[in-house]
């Protein structure tokens, strides 16, 4: 009988692949006893010990192991009272050993991240993970040792060094060059990385020096040899501009920012 072709991937699965792989190396070895725990923190998102082994069946004893082991990598965390809660890195690791796929990584990190307070959207998201992957990979370090926990510090890994590479470039108007240059040093598409990039800047928007709140911007101001290179950190109606080069060339933050600042003086 003729062989029945194998079903090609949906676009979902090959974007899973993607972050899989770029993720693989990263994370630490588990064994399925862990992996077990480590999924059912990531659907009750915080539990204690005690009631973790009762619902899957193991002796304390082991719970209590195992729990440790994966507290220790900080793939969970205390919460105190007893309570242990899954932590960012857990979340991903989760999502690399196939325990859910792209949707269940999200809804994980959407709790522990805080993403519903940025507007995440899930190419954003995408982007912003496959990013982040790259640039620990590229710095030598992997999901137990970074500090990523906490989403401004994990966004500051990927924006900060495009960031310093605009502010400090001699043609820095158009930053779209950097995002390019950058996106080929991480070898990645550059799609992918100005949607995580725009997601990072507004995750690093209050860890930045003071910014200018306009009509449908929020905006770091750099003024350099009597110039004004406004960076969009937000943007309300997300235009090419926003993902493409940043807002740098945005006629309308332009405007929006020379207007907020006759205003101040």
């Amino acid at each position: 009988m003729p062989m029945t072709p194998p079903r090609p991937r949906t676009l979902e699965e090959d974007v899973e692949k993607l972050l899989r792989d770029a993720w693989s190396e990263l994370v630490p070895g588990l064994d399925d006893t862990a992996l077990n725990i480590l999924g059912y923190f990531a659907r009750t998102k915080r539990s204690t010990f005690y009631r973790a082994a009762r619902e899957l069946g193991l002796s304390f004893s082991v719970m209590y192991r195992k729990g440790r082991q994966l507290a220790s990598l900080h793939l969970i965390h205390e919460a105190g009272d007893s309570f242990h809660e899954i932590t960012a890195k857990g979340c991903i690791a989760g999502f690399v050993y196939n325990l859910y796929g792209l949707k269940g990584l999200i809804d994980c990190l959407e709790t522990v991240w805080g993403l519903s307070s940025y507007d995440a959207r899930y190419e954003e998201i995408v982007g912003f993970l496959l990013v982040l992957a790259k640039v620990l990979s590229l710095q030598g370090s992997n999901l137990v040792t970074s500090d990523i926990c906490v989403f401004g510090e994990a966004a500051a890994k990927v924006a900060s060094p495009i960031l310093n590479g605009v502010i400090a470039y001699s043609e820095w108007e158009d930053a779209n060059i950097q995002l390019l240059l950058y996106s080929n040093k991480l070898g990645i598409n550059p799609v992918y990385l100005r949607y995580g990039v725009a997601l990072a800047l507004r995750g690093l928007a209050t860890q930045l020096p003071p910014s200018i709140v306009t009509k449908n911007h929020k905006a770091l101001v750099i003024v350099r040899n009597n110039k004004l290179l406004p960076i969009a950190l937000s943007c309300n109606t997300r235009c090419s501009h926003y993902y493409r080069n940043m807002g740098t060339k945005c006629p309308v933050l332009r405007r929006e920012v020379q207007e907020a600042l006759r205003n101040v003086v």
